[in-house]
């Protein structure tokens, strides 16, 4: 037994040696020293069957081995192992690190078409939520304006606008210059109250230049319009607010202006369609499904994926119909009635024939190419091909040009048409502010058509104040039925007794104006 234990212990020694190294004492030390063990753990003795206790380690115990130090003392040290309870679940914790990090790659790094597809039509839903949102939370009682416009061929004109309004006041400013004249505009829009009807007054000044030519061609009646031109010059004219309220009392559209509160009201109930069927991939809803995966594709310097989607027609006559009951009992409703209010929403927009025409239709060739961020962040760019035997020279895309962190909504449709001797590019964009809600329009139009060019550009940006506007009233205002009479008879403005044998009554507002009505 001696030999046996103290090869044990001699083994044990050993194996202490190769796993925890030395135990140094300092010199000449009489004190012994132990390793302090789990009190759940019962410390073996030197005396112990090694062989019992070797058996115990690997499923619960920590191995106690027994050591000889300098001064011939024994001394224990334990040799530490990983407990099996806690073996498996550090495994699964690793498989899950490794398994969701690779997840995680994939989801982030590696999206395919499908995935991508599906994130970015969420993500251009959320936008458009996003927007209306905002819309409502910064409405403004006024608004600012700043535009011009530019032609430079065949024939050079340019132009601006600006202006600004609160409630119901307004002020307006428009240039305008062609063949070397150059004529301005003045618009004013008073109210006497918040929500009242305003009256306008307006002129034009620029128009020396032009009379002078006139005057020139020798004829009578360029001289008549060059006298007309000459008195209008400069001049300010108004239209008073009864006239507008008695026009507006006769006509059928009397009151179908929209209020910001209807309108939000209106965009909320058709987005939400949109939403549910137009950007979904429900299989139950969705009105496009991928059609065909062409892979990556760099488009306008973004790394996307291009696919082929087609429309499903029983889908999309869905879509058609809920979009028809979303605005039922809105403001929008009462529009598209306009003249048939005895009628119902569905018999004005005659939808029962549109879901024939629907039905009828071969939504085969309706060939559609999509271009969605890589990353599945938003649709960059959808094109139609009105003739798919023209794919590359006639096609129509629909894009939203987002950059990383910008609060900008860039929304552009270009037409690129080569047909019928007529070849060129339109391109009509909006940009959307989502935090302000400010909008900025453009177009540019590169025309070949005959032989000849036409190009334009032009830009209008329009953002929300409530910055008080108080228009100043001009003293020297003449009646707008003078400057009719003057139209009329191409010699000036009408004087105050003078018979143009015009038939107001047909007006309908001899009961407004009779001062202004003239007699023999």
């Amino acid at each position: 037994m001696e030999d046996n234990n103290s090869n044990a212990n001699e083994g044990a020694e050993n194996t202490s040696l190769e796993q925890s190294g030395p135990t140094v004492l300092p010199e000449n030390s009489n004190t012994q020293t132990q390793t302090a063990q789990p009190q759940s753990i019962d410390q073996p003795s030197p005396a112990t069957d090694m062989s019992q206790t070797t058996q115990a380690v690997p499923t619960q115990q920590v191995q106690a081995t027994p050591e000889m130090n300098m001064d011939g003392q024994v001394t224990t040290s334990s040799t530490k192992k990983i407990k099996p309870k806690w073996f498996l679940p550090a495994v699964f914790a690793a498989i899950l690190i490794l398994g969701g990090g690779a997840a995680a790659y994939l989801t982030v790094f590696q999206k395919n078409p499908t995935s991508a597809w599906k994130s970015a039509l969420k993500n251009t839903a959320n936008a458009i939520d996003s927007y209306i949102i905002n819309s409502k939370n910064n409405q403004k009682k006024g608004s600012k304006i700043d535009g011009n416009f530019k032609v430079s061929s065949p024939i050079a004109v340019d132009g601006s606008i600006s202006g600004k309004s609160y409630a119901s006041n307004a002020e307006l400013s428009l240039d305008f210059g062609a063949a070397g004249a150059r004529v301005n505009s003045e618009v004013k829009m008073i109210a006497e109250s918040e929500n009242a009807t305003p009256d306008i007054y307006f002129k034009v000044s620029g128009l020396e230049g032009i009379d002078s030519l006139l005057t020139a061609f020798g004829d009578t009646e360029s001289a008549g319009v060059a006298s007309l031109f000459s008195s209008v010059n400069n001049q300010w004219f108004f239209v008073d607010h009864t006239l507008i309220d008695q026009a507006s009392a006769g006509s059928q559209d009397s009151g179908l202006t929209l209020s910001p509160d209807e309108l939000n009201d209106i965009a909320t109930k058709i987005s939400a369609v949109i939403r549910d069927r137009l950007l979904s991939t429900a299989v139950d809803k969705a009105v496009f499904k991928i059609n065909e995966k062409y892979g990556k594709e760099d488009f306008d310097g973004v790394s996307t994926f291009k696919i082929n989607v087609a429309v499903d027609k029983d889908k999309f006559k869905d879509f058609v119909t809920a979009l028809k009951d979303s605005i039922k009992d809105t403001k929008l409703e009462e529009l598209l009635k306009t003249g048939q209010t005895d009628k119902t929403l569905e018999e004005a927009l005659q939808f029962d024939d549109m879901l024939k025409q629907l039905d009828s239709a071969d939504f085969s060739k309706v060939n559609t190419d999509v271009w969605v961020e890589a990353n599945g962040g938003y649709i960059r760019n959808i094109r139609f091909y009105p003739m798919p035997d023209q794919k590359d020279s006639n096609y129509l895309d629909v894009g939203l040009k987002l950059q990383n962190g910008s609060d900008k909504y860039p929304i552009e449709i270009k037409a690129v048409f080569d047909d019928s001797g007529s070849k060129g590019t339109f391109t009509f964009g909006v940009e959307l502010d989502k935090n302000t809600t400010d909008a900025t329009l453009s177009f540019n139009l590169d025309l070949n058509s005959d032989g000849g060019n036409v190009k334009a550009n032009g830009t209008l940006a329009i953002s929300g104040s409530d910055e008080q506007v108080t228009p100043e009233k001009p003293s020297d205002a003449m009646n707008i039925f003078q400057l009719i009479g003057g139209l009329q008879q191409g010699y000036g403005l009408m004087p105050t007794n003078y018979d143009t044998g015009y038939d107001y009554n047909s007006l309908m507002y001899d009961n407004i104006y009779d001062d202004v009505q003239l007699s023999n």
